[in-house]
């Protein structure tokens, strides 16, 4: 068996090989390889590159939501939180123990606390903090009676 058929047979055999893989089981070069392949029509085409790199420009191109129809609702509790018939945070409270769930709250008044300052420059941080108070001093009240 010659060598391009002992590629070829491999190359078939094994489509996602790559070249090096393919040089070492037939005793050759990648170089010979990536020959071979193209010889026999085997490797990815121009043309094939080209239709996925238009296609790929295509996605990039998509034109742009215009700032002034977007409007979030509320940047602390957005929409996309609900998603599913269920607020992920009632779904949280729905598996943990009234003393865990306390606990998660804490936990999330302290990282964002601890982040305010870090990021973008806004108030953001310190309002996400400040609903999980609210909710924390909600859920003490809620176990005492």
């Amino acid at each position: 068996m010659s060598l391009r058929e002992r590629v070829i047979e491999y190359v078939t055999a094994n489509p996602t090989a790559k070249a090096a893989e393919v040089a070492a089981a037939c005793g050759t070069t990648a170089q010979a390889v990536y020959q071979i392949k193209s010889d026999a029509g085997l490797s990815k085409s121009r043309k094939v590159k080209a239709a996925k790199s238009k296609a790929k420009k295509v996605v990039a191109a998509k034109p742009k939501k215009d700032k002034a129809t977007v409007v979030e609702a509320d940047k602390v509790n957005p929409p996309h939180y609900k998603v599913g018939g269920i607020e992920v945070i009632d779904y949280i409270k729905a598996k943990l123990t009234p003393e865990e769930f306390r606990g998660y709250l804490k936990g999330n008044v302290l990282k964002y606390v601890s982040r305010e300052g870090h990021k973008n420059g806004d108030t953001k941080d310190l309002e996400k903090a400040n609903w999980y108070i609210g909710r924390y001093i909600e859920e003490g009240h809620n176990t005492i009676g």
